[in-house]
């Protein structure tokens, strides 16, 4: 896809077939899906780390090994991953 995108991206846009831009529209649609996706993983899932990197590590491990079984946690990590699933349905008909 990236190749294919940097082909287009050499042409002008009046040069090119109207379903290239059509397929060049949904292509970077689905990148700035992806980048939320990633977002959204990051805020919530992995969220800010609330400790000095000079904690105790026994504490440090507990703390992740509370988070790794959240169930809010839990319910993130399977929205996060219905909508990658949903995205990658969505790249395979683009």
């Amino acid at each position: 896809m990236h190749a294919a995108l940097r082909k287009v991206a050499q042409v002008r846009p009046d040069e090119l077939d109207e379903l290239v831009l059509l397929w060049a529209r949904d292509v970077r649609e689905a990148s700035y899906d992806m980048e939320d996706i990633l977002d959204t993983f990051l805020v919530r899932v992995e969220g800010v780390p609330k400790e000095q990197p000079d904690a105790n590590k026994v504490k440090r491990l507990m703390n992740k090994m509370g988070n790794l079984f959240s169930l809010s946690k839990g319910k993130a990590r399977h929205e996060i991953a219905g909508a990658i699933d949903c995205l990658l349905y969505t790249s395979r008909c683009v």
